[in-house]
């Protein structure tokens, strides 16, 4: 069986062709448009383009915002405020396929499944998954089930409170880590430091793996704060392993350097390191495909093909 996978996300929108092996026989990308009108029409056009060359048998979707398991309803859509309310999988594929064969999900949900199916938290009994791009997703995994929540809200770290600068600000609404800790934000920030004429992630790693002085006070405070976040949670969990997403989790000298200040953090804390085992810190293998193949996952496993 195949199907059409889609990932919308802030900046970008892929689409793929996944087996029920797990194998992606054709993938493409494009721009994420700011309306939804323009999201549906160019989504549509994509489906019947690959309808010519391919027997698709469902369509699944990753997304940013909330989505009750078993619903397309997507609530809120996170960096894509105009997916509120929308049934987007049910707009682009009910005239094809039925509702059985369409789903909806967290683009964070997503990738951690990926993770458990065929990547790198398979056969983990407890594990955070963070995506790290325009805002900062989260989903956790309790033997290979998402946990979903009492509001299907669950591993919504993004609006974790951000403690790391000053409050004082005029309406006084403290930041979240969304906001603050947006990797996309920490590139156009470095990218800035250096003088680029345009924020390219692989020229800001570039000059970090290099030892490149003026951006490592920067680096390690974004790695320290998430550091933190993710140490708390895991005293709450009790994970064996976090999974690190998006797009940036390509580049080994962060995952390196989230780790070291993890151990930093754990090591300062009073028993901490007496009492509690702190989890592995691992980079996602499927990096920029992992919301492609957790949602078509999710799908197989709603019709009844894997379990």
């Amino acid at each position: 069986m195949q199907f059409l996978s889609i990932d919308i996300g802030g900046t970008y929108t892929k689409y793929a062709v996944v087996t029920d092996e797990g194998q992606i026989v054709h993938q493409g990308k494009m721009s994420t448009p700011d309306n939804l009108d323009d999201l549906v029409t160019q989504l549509i056009a994509v489906k019947k383009n690959l309808q010519a060359d391919w027997q698709l048998d469902g369509i699944s979707l990753s997304c940013p915002g909330k989505v009750q398991k078993g619903s397309h309803l997507i609530e809120h859509g996170g960096s894509l405020p105009y997916l509120d309310q929308q049934e987007l999988t049910k707009l682009i594929g009910e005239d094809d396929f039925p509702e059985s064969h369409l789903l909806t999900i967290n683009d964070a949900k997503a990738a951690a499944l990926a993770e458990y199916w065929q990547g790198t938290l398979v056969g983990s009994k407890q594990s955070l998954v963070v995506t790290l791009g325009t805002a900062i997703g989260g989903a956790i995994l309790i033997n290979g089930e998402v946990l979903e929540g009492s509001h299907f809200q669950a591993g919504e770290l993004s609006f974790i409170a951000y403690t790391g600068q000053d409050r004082s600000l005029s309406n006084r609404l403290i930041p979240n880590i969304g906001d603050s800790l947006s990797a996309v934000g920490f590139v156009e920030a470095a990218a800035k430091i250096l003088g680029l004429p345009s924020a390219k992630g692989e020229l800001v790693f570039d000059s970090i793996a290099r030892g490149d002085h003026i951006l490592q006070p920067l680096f390690k405070q974004y790695c320290k704060d998430l550091a933190n976040v993710l140490l708390t949670v895991d005293t709450v969990l009790d994970l064996d392993r976090i999974a690190i997403g998006g797009g940036v989790s390509s580049q080994p000298i962060l995952i390196q350097e989230i780790s070291h200040q993890l151990q930093i953090l754990h090591d300062s804390i009073k028993a901490r390191n007496q009492h509690l085992t702190l989890p592995v810190v691992v980079a996602c293998q499927f990096q920029n495909d992992a919301n492609l193949l957790g949602s078509a996952y999710a799908l197989m496993k709603q019709i009844g093909v894997t379990q």
